[in-house]
């Protein structure tokens, strides 16, 4: 109990997602860190900041039909360099994996209770990422952080995508039975906002 409050109340201290990493330090819940949609990679390199074991990024870096799975309209060639400098970047860093795949496919490959903590940041949609967390939940450790971005109710830039991570995050919750006091949310202060779920059991 000391722990799952400890963790909590830092939690609750947060007010920017650039903060996350740090606080997974002090809680000591650093040691294997996921991030789902990494895209340019800026979300995996700040996870790095927690001085983890290791930092696994997953995207498939494919420019598919799906408004919801690339709502930044970048072409082929873009995503595949970004995926080839990340890449490249990994070489050079132990700390860093990068799977190459769809989220739902991709989170089959780890075991169950293995994840200090998984951030979601992919498609954006209800049902999306409603679909991200109930893949992901299982991969989490008791004691672990479930956490995503986009805490809003925004249409991105191209505006064919409805962002649904709020209403997805209540349902989750709710359909869980999951506490609402595991539940932490980081307002939008220039990043789009983030939650957090901590994870008390194996629910």
């Amino acid at each position: 109990m000391e722990i799952t409050m400890r963790t909590l109340e830092a939690m609750k201290k947060l007010t920017l997602r650039q903060e996350i990493p740090q606080m997974l330090k002090e809680c000591g819940i650093n040691q294997y860190l996921i991030e789902v949609g990494v895209r340019w990679g800026f979300g995996l390199r700040n996870l790095l900041q927690a001085d983890p074991t290791l930092v696994i990024g997953v995207d498939h870096w494919n420019a598919t039909r799906n408004p919801a799975q690339n709502d930044t309209n970048l072409t082929q060639p873009q995503l595949n360099d970004m995926y080839s400098r990340l890449f490249h970047e990994s070489l050079f860093d132990s700390r860093i994996r990068l799977l190459r795949g769809k989220s739902g496919d991709v989170c089959k490959w780890f075991p169950r209770l293995w994840a200090d903590f998984v951030y979601i940041d992919a498609d954006h949609t209800h049902e999306g990422c409603l679909a991200d967390m109930a893949y992901w939940w299982d991969v989490v450790a008791r004691g672990g952080i479930l956490a995503g971005h986009d805490y809003n109710l925004a249409t991105n830039k191209n505006g064919k995508v409805d962002f649904g991570v709020q209403t997805a995050v209540r349902q989750f919750i709710e359909d869980r039975k999951i506490s609402s006091d595991c539940l932490v949310t980081i307002e939008n202060k220039g990043d789009s906002g983030s939650w957090l779920i901590y994870k008390i059991n194996g629910e």
